[in-house]
């Protein structure tokens, strides 16, 4: 916590002024942290998770699982994968090989 509070001490970030990849990481934990109470809801730490919880991108993604959330059915990413290369009827009778093993057909 002191590492933490000593880190944090006149920045924006942990790093400087410059949100970088080490506030993803450590702004994730310390948000989960503070939601479970594994944390003290010290000044430093609570005003380090409410900046992480703030940025522009944090509240675009809560939107995005909201909205997927409330479909009936979330977009399967593979999808896309499968109806290339998986759905073709042609492929396994074409004399190219497939992209897998045959042991897995």
């Amino acid at each position: 916590i002191e590492t933490l509070e000593r880190g944090n001490d006149g920045k924006k970030w942990i790093l400087g002024d410059a949100f970088t990849a080490a506030d993803v990481i450590l702004g994730a934990r310390v948000v989960f942290m503070r939601i479970f109470d594994m944390l003290p809801a010290t000044d430093a730490v609570t005003s380090y998770a409410d900046r992480c919880l703030a940025r522009p991108a944090n509240k675009r993604a809560l939107e995005l699982h909201e909205v997927s959330s409330q479909s009936e059915r979330a977009p399967d990413p593979r999808s896309r994968f499968q109806k290339r290369y998986c759905g073709l009827p042609a492929w396994r009778s074409s004399r190219r090989a497939a992209p897998w093993p045959s042991s897995w057909s």
